[in-house]
């Protein structure tokens, strides 16, 4: 009974966000140690918190304390999110000046994966600090419910609240991070205004009966945030296909006239390997001198080495 309880919890409130990392965040490298970056920032700021209300501890046991507590912690963390922005964009400048060096494009969409990194780990200290110390009481022999809430145990209440509020801390990253990028304040403002609804939200549980209707909206909030997110990132992964589309065109015709233009990141070869690199390269080392059949030759080489030599290579073996 007691492990049914502890993997129970555990699956409810954790898995959710699991699933999610090994699906979305586990396939691309930087972004997990990103991720673990971001997650070390966010524990640093939630220590902070904790230290600037350890001088007000205990609260009055009543819900307007509790509000401003929340509220102020919402403060804390919103104005801490400013210099997340600040080494967002400061890895943007970076891995922008790489890909440009290299010959390849950094696209929107690979910014908004910078940005879900950023909130996943946002999230998940999140959910350590509301759920993960709480998890270890739910491998007891008996499980503990609140006067105020008796429809659901407590922790059947924190493993929702963490699930729902997690969910709009990743994609409020999202959403602010891509706001503050194009300047606009309306959207820079949402994310915010959503933190501290959902932190106030919590509260509900605390009132005769609300945790139902509580939690309930806790994860439909949860849900519009995360729509919201994927609305943005369809829209601009789309504007950023579109414009990879006529990049493929417009390099397809300068790399028969000898040069080669950037390509996406999407692009690579998903094994690793560089052999488009390679021919694009050296077609356009023969383009560019007065040699330019024998480059295209060893470009063809390259590309499909099952053909064996060029002529001009096997005549200068000769």
């Amino acid at each position: 009974m007691a492990a049914t309880a502890f993997f129970g919890h555990f699956f409810l409130g954790i898995g959710p966000g699991i699933a999610f990392f090994l699906a979305v965040i586990a396939p691309k490298s930087f972004v997990v140690l990103l991720s673990f970056f971001s997650a070390f920032y966010w524990l640093l700021v939630l220590l902070l918190t904790s230290a600037v209300f350890r001088g007000f501890v205990p609260l009055p046991s009543t819900q307007p304390a509790y509000a401003g507590a929340l509220l102020a912690a919402v403060a804390i963390e919103e104005a801490a999110r400013a210099g997340v922005w600040q080494m967002h964009k400061r890895a943007l400048s970076v891995l922008q000046g790489m890909s440009a060096s290299s010959g390849h494009s950094f696209t929107k969409l690979d910014e908004l994966y910078l940005a879900l990194g950023w909130g996943y780990g946002h999230a998940a200290v999140h959910v350590l600090f509301i759920f993960g110390s709480l998890l270890p009481l739910t491998a007891g022999h008996g499980t503990a419910y609140s006067t105020d809430c008796p429809q659901m145990s407590v922790f059947t209440v924190a493993a929702l609240n963490s699930l729902g509020l997690g969910a709009s801390l990743v994609a409020l990253s999202v959403v602010a991070l891509e706001a503050w990028g194009r300047k606009s304040w309306l959207g820079a403002a949402y994310a915010p205004l959503m933190h501290a609804g959902a932190a106030l939200l919590t509260l509900g549980s605390f009132r005769p009966g609300g945790c139902t209707a509580a939690v309930a909206a806790q994860l439909a909030l949860g849900l519009v945030n995360t729509w919201y997110a994927a609305s943005i990132a369809w829209k601009q992964g789309g504007s950023s296909s579109s414009s990879t589309g006529g990049g493929s065109t417009a390099r397809h015709s300068h790399s028969s006239g000898g040069s080669a233009g950037a390509q996406p990141l999407g692009a690579l070869p998903a094994d690793g390997s560089s052999g488009s690199w390679m021919a694009a390269a050296a077609a356009d080392d023969g383009g560019g001198s007065s040699g330019g059949g024998a480059g295209r030759e060893a470009s063809a080489a390259i590309v499909s080495p099952r053909a064996g030599p060029p002529p001009s290579l096997r005549s200068r073996g000769a």
